[in-house]
């Protein structure tokens, strides 16, 4: 078992899996929170809801972590090497860090907007506002957010876990070692383009906000694809 989890593709699958928690997380607060947009909804618009919001949840989080995804995928050794994996850490830190911070005060304003934040809030606010500013009185305002905001860093860096040794590497066989790690590498880039499109069809290139009218509770029928 410790085998298991000292393996650099083990670590690298738990720390991407403990991303798509966290945000779920942040998806039951977002509903909390806005509750009275939603109470109407039946547990299955709100199941279908849900699937439609990991979907896009994949494409975002792929989009975040696509350089720390590439770091431990690259078949070279020095991804055991200890600079490097702090690197990487903090990386990865930073980057989820702030997608946290900005599902929290889209939590938030969501009310205001009656629409998810995108890129296209900041042009809202170049007149002379301090973006910075309005977003730090929202979760001052709003403290139980902050607090929520928080412990999900928290649990994040507590999460992540140790940093691996070369000793954690079973395959002695050098030509064996880095056949099966550029193998992993092709499989990990297909699955990275086909979550990056949003799925395998060739409509889906990429996803945008548009695919998401086929989550709407309104709707009568939902296709799996």
């Amino acid at each position: 078992m410790n085998r298991i989890k000292d393996n650099l593709y083990f670590q690298l699958i738990r720390r991407i899996l403990t991303i798509y928690v966290l945000y779920t997380l942040c998806r039951l607060v977002f509903y909390w929170y806005n509750y009275d947009m939603y109470s109407s909804r039946t547990i299955e618009q709100l199941l279908i809801m849900f699937i439609g919001g990991i979907r896009f949840d994949t494409t975002a989080i792929l989009y975040t972590n696509l350089l720390y995804i590439l770091m431990f995928l690259f078949p070279f050794k020095f991804r055991y090497n200890h600079t490097y994996q702090t690197v990487g850490k903090y990386l990865y830190f930073i980057t989820n860090g702030v997608t946290f911070a900005a599902n929290c005060m889209d939590t938030v304003y969501f009310p205001f907007t009656m629409r998810r934040t995108t890129f296209g809030v900041f042009k809202e606010f170049t007149h002379g506002e301090n973006l910075g500013a309005i977003f730090a009185k929202a979760l001052v305002d709003n403290w139980y957010i902050a607090m929520f905001l928080m412990f999900i860093i928290v649990m994040m860096v507590w999460i992540y876990g140790r940093p691996l040794k070369k000793e954690a590497i079973l395959i002695c066989n050098q030509f064996v070692y880095y056949s099966l790690c550029t193998v992993w590498l092709a499989l990990g880039i297909g699955i990275i383009i086909i979550g990056l499109r949003g799925g395998v069809r060739h409509s889906l290139r990429p996803i945008t906000l548009s695919n998401a009218g086929q989550y709407k509770p309104n709707r009568l029928t939902y296709r799996w694809c």
